[in-house]
């Protein structure tokens, strides 16, 4: 009958009493450490692949999947990032003659589930001042900067604006 560790992490050790065999007490040690351990695959479609039957996920299991560069942990049902995601970008705004402007952005990198996003015009000179800016139709590869003047119909004209954008999700 083995002892298990100090730790109460429950991963098995042979005593001198055992039967001895090595293939067993390995097994044992290697298995109840590969599961509290952070297992690398390259995706979540390898991690779904090698993670079934005897091997299926057991809770607070922690994998590292390399094609998104992130930590993910087994909560019993479903797989969660260790930390939030967080991206953000720069988008220089030019145009000429208007009292609102509307900007696609595309994400560097997909989020798993839309993100919140928050904006803002990186300038107040001029008049930047007197205009407002928000992000909608937020997906999980993107969204839309919307940029308006306080008051309809005043017309103005930019040159590179900064507009700074930051999405984070969890």
């Amino acid at each position: 009958m083995p002892n298990f560790d100090r730790y109460d992490q429950k991963v098995p050790y042979p005593v001198l009493g055992d039967a001895p065999n090595i293939e067993t007490s390995m097994r044992d040690l290697v298995n109840t450490s590969m599961s509290r351990t952070a297992l690398r695959f390259p995706s979540a479609t390898q991690r779904t692949a090698v993670l079934t039957g005897d091997s299926a996920p057991v809770l607070g299991m922690l994998t590292w999947l390399d094609n998104v560069k992130r930590y993910e942990y087994w909560d019993g049902a479903a797989w969660r990032r260790v930390v939030p995601q967080e991206q953000s970008g720069t988008v220089n705004v030019s145009f000429t003659n208007l009292d609102d402007r509307v900007i696609p952005v595309a994400f560097p990198q997909v989020f798993s589930a839309a993100p919140r996003v928050f904006a803002n015009i990186n300038s107040a000179a001029g008049v930047t001042g007197r205009w407002d800016v928000r992000a909608y139709d937020v997906t999980a590869s993107g969204f839309t900067i919307f940029l308006y003047a306080h008051q309809p119909g005043a017309l103005a004209t930019w040159s590179n604006v900064p507009v700074f954008w930051f999405a984070t999700s969890v």
